[in-house]
């Protein structure tokens, strides 16, 4: 049994499954992989999960055979990133997992761990809520360097997110966080947004958010949606690199001051005065970049 994918495709697909697997052996489950092949579907699925998030990846690929395995996610990175750039062929044998470069230099061997408990994103039930591009989720994700990371204040260790419809042509989407010292109130435009998600919001945890502004690309396009009555799944794709990923977890139960942060902010808006203090050299490289954009 057998499956062969594209050497970059896999590397960011394990990168992304990396950043949810436990190193603290606190759960065993959580430091494993679950590789999914499908034969039928030619793709293989890699899933890894810590207990309340779960990232996915979905990758074409010349499969042969229906194949299951669990891997010790850290390990095949590592193997994985020190191939060559090309194909890489999985071969299950008995209890190992044999990976091989395409012009078959190189070889490796990895035990498969036994079978635990990760449960798959995809065929989950979910409504769309709304679409955003890559850049503006990124911009709206940059609200979690605002929040808080004191485990005593959970309300402050999220981020509000909200789909607000001003007119008939515009949809905004509206990110809050705050520490209780300082805030933020980030607005970015939707490429879409359904009619039962105007004037509603999901209260992501902090640490997902890092997780999207980490797994994010800015060419990516982005789909949020509701999963039963506190779940919800981010599903990112981009048809230029067949990147199909989806991240899944729990909202919060904390939700944020979100009214007392937007009367901060209001209220000091037209109030303060800002002083911004520059290296040159760094302000010239700006200016420089910004020229380029505009030439």
């Amino acid at each position: 049994m057998f499956a062969t994918l594209s050497r970059v495709n896999l590397y960011e697909a394990l990168t992304n499954a990396a950043r949810v697997a436990d190193k603290s052996g606190k759960m065993a489950f959580a430091k494993f992989a679950r590789i999914e092949a499908k034969a039928t579907d030619r793709n293989v699925m890699i899933t890894t999960f810590n207990g309340q998030t779960a990232i996915e990846s979905i990758l074409a690929g010349d499969v042969a055979d229906d194949m299951l395995a669990y891997l010790d996610t850290e390990t095949l990175l590592r193997l994985v990133t020190a191939m060559p750039e090309g194909a890489i062929t999985l071969t299950l044998k008995s209890n190992e997992l044999l990976i091989t470069t395409g012009d078959g230099k190189q070889k490796h061997n990895l035990k498969i761990g036994a079978d635990v408990e990760i449960p798959v994103i995809a065929g989950s039930t979910k409504t769309s809520m709304a679409r955003i591009s890559g850049i503006e989720l990124r911009r709206l994700c940059r609200a979690v360097k605002f929040a808080s990371t004191n485990e005593g204040q959970p309300s402050l260790m999220t981020v509000h997110v909200a789909f607000n419809k001003p007119d008939e042509k515009t949809v905004v989407v509206v990110a809050s966080a705050t520490d209780g010292f300082a805030a933020v109130q980030s607005l970015a435009p939707a490429i879409s947004c359904t009619k039962g998600a105007v004037g509603n919001a999901i209260t992501f945890p902090a640490s997902f958010v890092a997780l999207l502004l980490e797994a994010v690309r800015p060419d990516d396009q982005v789909e949020i949606n509701r999963s039963g009555e506190n779940r919800f799944i981010v599903a990112v794709t981009n048809d230029k690199t067949g990147k199909n990923l989806a991240l899944a977890s729990t909202e919060s139960a904390a939700v944020p001051p979100v009214k007392d942060i937007a009367e901060m902010i209001k209220s000091t808006k037209n109030k303060a005065n800002v002083t911004i203090e520059v290296e040159t050299a760094a302000l010239v490289n700006a200016l420089d970049i910004v020229g380029a954009y505009v030439r």
